[in-house]
């Protein structure tokens, strides 16, 4: 008896030591590869197009992840970029719009945006091959807008682009208007199947789609402007709007004349054209400009239409609305659409009323997902009702009842900018991200992202543009966001299903929670601050008054400005927390000076020996170790890298690490694994990620699976098993497995 105990004693211990070995997690660089999430949804979206041989193929474009493939009408996608060569910043890549051969599938065309290139494949995506011979190689920044096959030979092109300020004005540089570039436009046609180009074309706008009537392709239109640009005659001084508005054609293009304010066009600024599948004298338009469709005493933009070729135009909208979309739907004219920034509207009568849908806020768009202003649809060629939109700010929305209602159709394609990234601590699958489409989260690693974007009641109606965004520490139900048109700071005890205001006027550039008391927060304000309640403005000399260091006591609810003098009202690049002590903080300002408190910011000292005097853009310490602390240096305008610093007596000396470094690394997040300080990684914007298992001597890149390497934030699960990246352009990856059953939490489980 004694034995069978001891030896079920035994096979007991072992069987716990075998449980507690599984449980010991292994860190996310051990892992090796990345996995790409394909989420949350963003970039910088523009064409959605489909194949006229497999109705099930379709294409979508983005500024930043460049061109995608769907084999399931939109469900899913896929990355389709071999052969297309050029780049914006580190790594983007910069497909604008979109062309499919109507008379042979495998023959697509895309153009791409600041570069000036067109590429052409023949075999439906999968390689690509560039065809730009002919195109200006001085006019640049030159983006292609729109690429159009004639109807009746595909061996004749045009190829519309858009020529920005410093390619054409005498300064060399950038010019504005109120607040946007003052473009020209250009018109280049192929007729030898895209090898050579010319030029039929050049005038004071941009210009995007062309549409050739196919009972007479000698008869063509272009539109000119966008929503997002002003046009090269606009002349503030007077109030002139400027615009071009459409061209005609009577000869295959060779030469033009302009349809405008003579033909009922009061809007110059016309970015999309749509013609009748059955009757080519009849066309859509959407006119609108962000400021000056409202500049005068009538709101100029909305919906146009013509039935006589364009010699007449009936404006049909009252709305003042920015609208930026219309289609017709082959499969049934008399279905026509039109999207704007706040609703979408469905005609039955092929474009002579409408029926608006939108949400009681005045918004549109998936649950918790606010749409970016539209940029293109797409009407499914079988069903009228099953329609897509794809946003200026990336993604693509589905829906399946005309727009009554929608879903996010953008599993596999990303093209988002990730400002702000936080993960679960009690659970490595639950991850929070903030970027230029708004607030998301996912509950399994990144596989499926959710929108949180849900206003409060009372303010206006946008959640885009994040700048920063937090959880606590100690509770990862409680969220805090800053949009850069939004008011302050918003709050959620929920997990992003509801948010709050805060009582603060002032949008932070970043906060923090404590971690070491997660009620306590600190944040910045500083060249960016955002303060969009007009009687909330301070004049220019007072302004800076509000830079400087804040801190809340209260989860954020409430937050005072610190007052000390050394940072009170002035420039701050970073700061860092203490990860045992709430009142230990470090700042780095923007003259590259470092100070520390000791008491909450009520004093300071100077602290940094062995740094230049360049600021800081991150601060970590050592969550087992809080006397080392990494920084990594740099500027932020124009970007510049300075390396990666690192100090081991809580701020006094700072010593260079350089060995596998890139030397002028631009380094925007650290990320110190929680279990075993000597493990660390560092987002670099130009070169990826960089990680050191010997605490800073040695360093190795880790971008096996990456092909955004513009990283631009980390965040790291509790254990160190699971490390989450944010890019500038590519959304978020993930180094090392999550649980396929997340734990889920409830709010009452958490405590303080």
């Amino acid at each position: 008896m004694k034995r069978k105990t001891r030896l079920l004693v035994t096979v007991n211990v072992i069987l716990i030591i075998l449980s507690a070995s599984q449980l010991i997690s292994q860190p996310a660089y051990t892992t090796g590869t990345w996995v790409k999430t394909g989420g949350p949804i963003g970039g910088l979206g523009y064409d959605v197009r489909h194949s006229f041989t497999n109705l099930d193929k379709w294409y979508v474009t983005d500024a930043w992840g460049g061109i995608f493939l769907s084999e399931d009408r939109g469900l899913h996608w896929q990355g389709i970029n071999e052969g297309i060569t050029t780049r914006k910043g580190a790594d983007g890549i910069p497909v604008f719009c979109v062309a499919v051969d109507p008379h042979n599938s495998d023959l697509v065309w895309v153009g791409t945006e600041l570069t000036g290139k067109i590429y052409k494949s023949i075999n439906g995506g999968e390689t690509w091959t560039e065809k730009s011979v002919g195109i200006s190689d001085t006019l640049m920044p030159l983006s292609f807008r729109g690429i159009t096959i004639d109807p009746v030979d595909s061996g004749i092109l045009f190829a519309m682009a858009e020529i920005g300020s410093p390619a054409w004005h005498p300064s060399g540089e950038a010019v504005n208007g109120i607040e946007l570039d003052l473009t020209m436009g250009i018109v280049y046609k192929s007729t030898d199947g895209g090898e050579h180009w010319r030029e039929v074309w050049r005038g004071n706008n941009l210009a995007r789609y062309c549409l050739i009537n196919p009972q007479n392709t000698q008869e063509m239109y272009v539109s000119t402007g966008i929503f997002d640009r002003e046009s090269a005659n606009t002349d503030v001084g007077v109030g002139f709007a400027g615009g071009v508005g459409i061209l005609k054609s009577e000869d295959g293009g060779e030469s033009w004349r302009v349809l405008n304010q003579s033909n009922g066009l009061m809007d110059l600024y016309v970015g999309s054209l749509f013609m009748h599948p059955l009757h080519p004298d009849t066309l859509l338009a959407a006119a609108s400009q962000n400021n000056w469709s409202a500049y005068g005493e009538d709101f100029t933009g909305g919906i146009y239409m013509t039935t006589n070729g364009g010699e007449q135009w009936q404006k049909l909208s009252d709305e003042e609305e920015l609208f930026t979309v219309v289609e017709y739907c082959i499969c049934d004219p008399n279905i026509a659409y039109a999207v704007s920034n706040v609703a979408l509207y469905r005609s039955e009568d092929a474009g002579f009323t409408w029926n608006r849908f939108n949400r009681p806020n005045g918004t549109w768009g998936p649950p918790g997902v606010i749409a970016g202003l539209p940029i293109d649809m797409l009407c499914d060629p079988e069903d009228p009702l099953r329609i897509m939109v794809n946003n200026y700010l990336g993604g693509n929305y589905l829906s399946l009842d005309g727009g009554l209602s929608w879903q996010i159709a953008s599993d596999g394609y990303t093209g988002s900018l990730i400002k702000a990234l936080t993960v679960s601590k009690r659970d490595p699958a639950l991850v929070y991200s903030g970027s230029r489409s708004g607030v998301f989260y996912s509950k399994n690693g990144g596989k499926n992202w959710f929108g949180m974007a849900n206003p409060p009641e009372g303010l206006p109606a946008k959640f885009n543009e994040i700048a920063t965004m937090v959880s606590n520490p100690f509770n990862d139900q409680s969220l805090l966001a800053v949009a850069m048109d939004y008011p302050g700071v918003l709050y959620s005890y929920d997990g992003g299903g509801s948010w709050e205001a805060t009582e603060i006027l002032i949008g932070f550039e970043k906060m923090k929670f404590s971690p070491a008391d997660g009620n306590i927060l600190y944040a910045f304000a500083g060249n960016r601050t955002f303060i969009t309640i007009p009687e909330n403005i301070p004049p220019d000399n007072e302004l800076e008054t509000l830079f400087g260091l804040y801190r809340s006591p209260d989860e954020g609810i409430h937050w005072d400005q610190i007052e000390s003098d050394q940072v009170k009202g002035k420039c701050i690049a970073t700061f860092g927390l203490d990860p045992l002590d709430s009142d230990i903080i470090y700042v780095s300002m923007c003259n590259g000076a470092m100070l520390k408190s000791y008491d909450g910011g009520n004093t300071w000292e100077a602290i940094g020996n062995g740094l230049p005097v360049i600021p800081a853009l991150t601060i970590e310490a050592s969550k087992t170790n809080p006397l080392t602390l990494y920084a990594g240096l740099g500027y932020k305008n124009p970007m510049m890298g300075q390396g990666l610093y690192k100090s081991v007596d809580g701020g006094n000396s700072w010593a260079r690490l350089t060995a596998g470094l890139e030397p002028e690394g631009l380094i925007l997040d650290i990320a110190l694994d929680p279990e075993n300080d000597s493990v660390v990684y560092i987002a670099d914007n130009y070169n990826g990620v960089f990680v050191t298992v010997n605490g800073g001597t040695t360093w190795q890149k880790l971008n096996e699976g990456i092909d955004h390497r513009a990283a631009n934030v980390l965040a790291i699960s509790a254990d160190g098993s699971v490390l989450y990246l944010g890019t500038e352009g590519g959304g978020v990856y993930r180094l090392g497995e999550v649980s396929a059953t997340p734990t889920h939490i409830s709010i009452n489980e958490y405590g303080s």
